[in-house]
């Protein structure tokens, strides 16, 4: 059985002199308010990747049932990616995505096929408007993954599908009159309630 709850995360509050809303040409609020869906977007990143699943969501990297843990500190070879692959259930490894962060690519695109072999690992598409891929497989950019490491989870591959995030209402955006009215500013910030497990690790 699996049984979703509910996290709340908030932007923070930010100060906001009425000069500048009364004064600029731009309407501030708008700005404000996508600066505020990216802030939430950080940190919904963060959690929604190493999230512990007790005092926030699951993150992926704690649901997967395995992930690259580099027998290096910080080195990683083709055998550590292909075991990845095939640790996955073949139904699922057809629609599979790897993530890693970008220092990780750096260390991918260093490596070749290895045995004799020298073309690289990383494959870049001959077609027009089509991703590189590694292995065959897509991957996805994610820096809230560990560094590579001995004892750190810096790839991850899966079917996302099985990765089900639970949103819950609408994200609310606090206007606040008074809490700073000593200094005559406003108050604006961002809330939103999310969830999220891994359905089948």
């Amino acid at each position: 059985e699996i049984i979703f709850g509910d996290y709340k995360y908030t932007s923070g509050f930010l100060r906001l002199n009425y000069e500048l809303l009364e004064d600029s040409y731009f309407d501030m609020v708008s700005i404000l308010a996508g600066a505020f869906g990216e802030r939430m977007g950080r940190i919904l990143t963060e959690v929604f990747t190493t999230g512990n699943g007790t005092t926030a969501p699951q993150g992926v990297t704690i649901g997967a049932a395995t992930g690259v843990t580099s027998a290096a500190a910080a080195a990683i070879t083709r055998d550590d990616i292909v075991g990845l692959i095939h640790s996955v259930d073949p139904a699922y490894r057809q629609n599979g995505t790897l993530m890693f962060n970008d220092a990780t690519l750096k260390a991918i695109k260093l490596l070749d096929n290895g045995t004799g072999d020298a073309r690289p690992l990383y494959q870049i598409s001959a077609i027009a408007g089509e991703a590189a891929k590694i292995e065959g497989f897509q991957f996805v950019i994610n820096n809230e993954m560990a560094d590579i490491g001995a004892s750190a989870i810096s790839m991850v591959f899966g079917d996302f599908k099985k990765y089900i995030v639970r949103f819950i209402g609408q994200d609310r955006m606090k206007v606040s009159t008074e809490i700073f009215a000593s200094t005559d500013q406003l108050g604006m910030g961002l809330f939103k309630r999310v969830d999220a497990k891994v359905l089948n690790a």
